[in-house]
């Protein structure tokens, strides 16, 4: 669930963008044109709490004189936090597993990311050993996720597009990343969770041509 408002200001236009992900609230605020943006998140503990917070808020932002609009195709936030692993680590996280498990569907991801040349150049030096291991398949995927960005997905590094793409696949509540991830890593849906895909370069050399197809197919859409 996403809810853009703008308020017509003299000379500037104020937005909030909030966005229920699973059990988060995300909300983030700025000018229309300006760069800066301030950037917050809410872990309410449930889905359905998590979308009446979006409701409540957005109503008080209404009251304020704040109007909903469509959301820019052009918008994007910076600083964004996608996800990060110590969010999944809740009574739901299987108490069987390791609790490294708690990376691997977004360490996947991040692999992809930094194969496809996705994160800009200044975070490639800042991690190029790291970088290196990875494109040489010398290190497990999702260990890049885990020693080099400590389980945070953010928007920190990486190129523009890669945050538009991101923002529009991987969220997980109107992504399609989850429904690919399930699909190929677990088509006969024998896992217990989310929590039991195995960090392997097999794993991922599955995974790799739906997110390829998946970038092509969205790049079309922005054309």
């Amino acid at each position: 669930m996403k809810v853009y408002l703008i308020k017509q200001n003299r000379k500037t236009i104020d937005f909030i963008l909030l966005e229920a992900n699973d059990t988060l609230v995300h909300k983030s605020s700025g000018k229309v044109g300006k760069s800066g943006t301030a950037n917050s998140t809410q872990n309410l503990g449930a889905v359905d709490k998590a979308i009446e917070e979006i409701k409540n808020q957005t109503k008080e932002y209404l009251s304020k004189g704040y109007i909903v609009t469509e959301i820019p195709k052009e918008l994007v936030i910076n600083d964004v936090v996608f996800d990060k692993a110590k969010w999944h680590l809740n009574d739901e996280f299987p108490k069987e597993l390791d609790q490294y498990q708690s990376y691997v569907h977004t360490g996947l991801y991040v692999a992809w990311l930094v194969d496809n040349n996705l994160y800009d150049e200044v975070f490639k030096s800042k991690n190029d050993e790291a970088v290196l291991k990875l494109l040489k398949r010398q290190t497990s995927p999702v260990k890049f996720y885990e020693l080099q960005l400590d389980g945070v997905f953010d928007s920190e590094g990486l190129t523009q597009e890669a945050i538009k793409f991101t923002n529009y696949y991987f969220d997980f509540e109107n992504g399609k990343y989850l429904e690919d991830y399930f699909s190929i890593l677990d088509p006969d849906d024998e896992l217990p969770s989310l929590f039991h895909v195995i960090d392997s370069w097999e794993n991922y050399e599955n995974l790799k041509p739906v997110l390829n197809e998946r970038l092509s197919e969205w790049r079309q859409l922005e054309k």
